[in-house]
């Protein structure tokens, strides 16, 4: 019987997990959530994905303190993780009742800027501002995390946008001086075992990288592409 229900059951629960997440974030309990979540993540014996908090960490030792552009806002916990130590947080949200939500938990930070919209649409015009304020090279980092992955997540024409968010960026990439790409949920990019979700192959990832020269690799089911001279 546990057998039987648990696939059902499974889809509910995330929505029930991120109310409960919203309203320890409320009333300045995050901390209780990240201790629930490891460990749920130790007794599954350390299987991806990995807990929000433990994500954040690669985010911050991988990434820059500049410019951070983000896809998948979801409820903007990683986007208030980020404008921790950025100057600007750029997200994109396609989904209108997650955009109107995040936009809520965003009313104190001035450094967040939030928009509704697919990646296709809004990452060009981002990209496009960024470059046109600064004369000089541009520090950016992108947490690309806009992939439908069953839930309420967004899904578009495609499960990903991935393909089309690396031929944006590849147009910008002369202006920048230091970049920080992670993709989230890489474990999802293999064409070999038949998925619920249609993914890119990984070595698309691995082909653009190597392409611009940049150090790749992977860590807590996050693909990490970055020309910064760091030790991991």
């Amino acid at each position: 019987m546990k057998k039987v229900l648990k696939p059902l059951l499974k889809p509910l629960l995330k929505p029930i997990v991120n109310f409960i997440h919203q309203v320890l974030h409320f009333f300045g309990l995050s901390a209780l959530a990240n201790m629930g979540e490891l460990a749920r993540w130790v007794k599954l014996e350390y299987s991806s994905p990995a807990p929000r908090m433990v994500k954040e960490s690669v985010l911050r030792r991988w990434g820059g303190r500049s410019i951070w552009i983000e896809s998948g806002t979801h409820l903007g916990f990683t986007s208030m993780f980020l404008s921790e130590f950025a100057e600007s947080v750029h997200t994109i949200e396609p989904q209108e009742e997650l955009f109107k939500k995040s936009i809520q938990n965003f009313e104190k930070f001035r450094n967040i800027n939030s928009y509704l919209g697919t990646s296709e649409k809004v990452l060009p015009r981002i990209l496009q501002g960024i470059s046109e304020a600064s004369a000089g090279k541009l520090d950016v980092s992108f947490w690309l995390d806009g992939h439908f992955s069953q839930n309420d997540t967004y899904q578009g024409s495609t499960d990903t946008s991935i393909i089309h968010e690396l031929k944006e960026i590849e147009k910008y990439i002369g202006r920048f001086h230091l970049i920080s790409l992670l993709v989230d949920d890489i474990r999802l990019f293999r064409s070999d075992v038949p998925m619920p979700e249609v993914y890119p192959n990984l070595n698309i990832l691995v082909d653009w990288a190597t392409k611009h020269g940049l150090y790749w690799t992977i860590e807590l089911d996050i693909f990490i592409a970055t020309n910064r001279k760091l030790v991991p």
